[in-house]
């Protein structure tokens, strides 16, 4: 069996190490594992003709660009759940990949912004500080912990 080329090997094990991460964080942003999945491909595909020499911190620029990837995919959607007719429900996981959020908590998810709920799973649910969740979205720490502070009214 032939072994994969060093630089492909690497960028394949630096995206196993954070899989699970990013699909926790791209299943709680958008409340569907196959679209939990499809941008899990793309950031796949991303990472693999990227300039990884460039990348100092992998995981900062995963986390970043699925974040990214979500929210422009909570903005496609929005346009479509627009135009259908009834309640827009979550979709539960079947296979367990996801046990501790329920699906009471992803509709009440549901109710934020799309900026508002990136901040909100990873500080809440994935322990992100104010200081890293500025490094991975590009923001400040103040405009972190304001985004914060409103999605927390929101679900009040």
């Amino acid at each position: 069996m032939k072994r994969a080329p060093p630089r492909v090997a690497e960028a394949t094990d630096a995206l196993g190490a954070h899989h699970a991460l990013l699909w926790r964080i791209a299943y709680r942003m958008l409340g569907s594992a196959s679209d939990a999945d499809d941008v899990l491909q793309e950031v796949a595909m991303r990472w693999l003709t990227a300039d990884r020499v460039a990348i100092h911190q992998p995981r900062a620029w995963l986390i970043a660009v699925c974040s990214r990837l979500c929210i422009s995919q909570l903005r496609r959607t929005k346009r479509a759940r627009e135009a259908y007719v009834g309640a827009w429900l979550p979709e539960p996981i079947a296979d367990q990949r996801e046990t501790e959020l329920s699906l009471g908590a992803l509709l009440r998810l549901q109710r934020l912004k799309p900026a508002e709920r990136i901040v909100f799973v990873l500080h809440e649910a994935l322990g992100f500080r104010h200081g890293e969740l500025a490094a991975v979205l590009g923001r400040t720490p103040v405009a972190c912990r304001q985004a914060l502070a409103r999605a927390r009214r929101k679900l009040a």
